[in-house]
């Protein structure tokens, strides 16, 4: 009989400890905010296999955020891939650094002066906002929304753009996409994770 209760709370205590690490891994989540906004959830990643994400679109000439949730998602050493159920893809690149990572976003600008020299040489205009705007001089310098200057150098194979800004000398890593008159940027934004974050590595 003694046996027999070793072997019946044995048996429990393993399905406790089951139950308890199934449950545990079911709430796993990654939540990444940014860094100037630490509270609000901007990408959540589940341990289930469902994502949500926040994207920045607008509506009669205004910028609204709307949650987006997304069935799947796919995430390697560089890209988080969400994909909607009506199987549309949404391919965010990321960098990891110290505190959380850098996320790309991307916005698309349109060329309204081409200058001589590189690919991106010129004054590209953001499409949706007309407030935001990139030039890049032909001797190396850049203007960001008329408020960040300094210097910059593109890799065209690898479709990039180094940053150096004025002041304290930070850098910054964008890259681009070129066709026609039209400019896609991907822009890092700095994530941490959020207090919901139980796997954000």
């Amino acid at each position: 009989m003694k046996m027999f209760k070793k072997i019946v709370l044995t048996l429990l205590l393993i399905s406790l400890l089951s139950l308890l690490c199934s449950c545990s891994k079911a709430d796993s989540v990654e939540s990444w905010a940014y860094n100037f906004d630490k509270t609000t959830e901007i990408l959540r990643l589940n341990s289930d296999g469902t994502a949500s994400y926040i994207l920045k679109v607008y509506e009669d000439g205004k910028q609204v955020k709307k949650t987006q949730e997304y069935k799947s998602y796919n995430k390697d050493d560089s890209f988080i891939t969400l994909k909607d159920k009506d199987g549309g893809e949404l391919k965010l690149r990321y960098i990891k650094t110290d505190a959380g990572i850098n996320l790309y976003e991307k916005t698309e600008y349109e060329q309204i002066l081409k200058k001589d020299g590189n690919a991106v040489a010129g004054v590209w205009v953001d499409k949706n906002n007309s407030d935001y705007f990139f030039e890049f001089a032909e001797d190396g310098a850049f203007n960001e929304d008329g408020y960040f200057t300094g210097k910059y150098t593109v890799d065209e194979k690898e479709c990039r753009i180094d940053f150096t800004y004025d002041g304290d000398s930070s850098k910054s890593v964008l890259y681009y996409t070129i066709s026609g008159d039209s400019l896609i940027v991907e822009y890092p934004w700095p994530m941490v994770p959020t207090e919901k974050s139980q796997d954000s590595k």
